[in-house]
């Protein structure tokens, strides 16, 4: 803890509670989750379109 006396404040936010390196698991956290869903929308909406043109371009072939 960077203060002896913990304020109110600080023991109340997640960063002071994590008992490995304060701030590094609660700030890429929402980052990682953040990627994870941006992956799967764009899984979501990008593999109907690839199988899409996918069969076109085996078509043309």
């Amino acid at each position: 803890t960077p203060s002896p006396t913990p304020t109110p404040s600080d023991t109340s936010t997640p960063v002071a509670r994590s008992s490995s390196t304060p701030g590094t698991d609660a700030g890429i956290a929402p980052y990682v989750l953040l990627v994870a869903l941006l992956i799967g929308a764009a899984a979501a909406v990008a593999g109907p379109a690839l199988t899409r043109l996918g069969a076109r371009f085996a078509h043309k072939a």
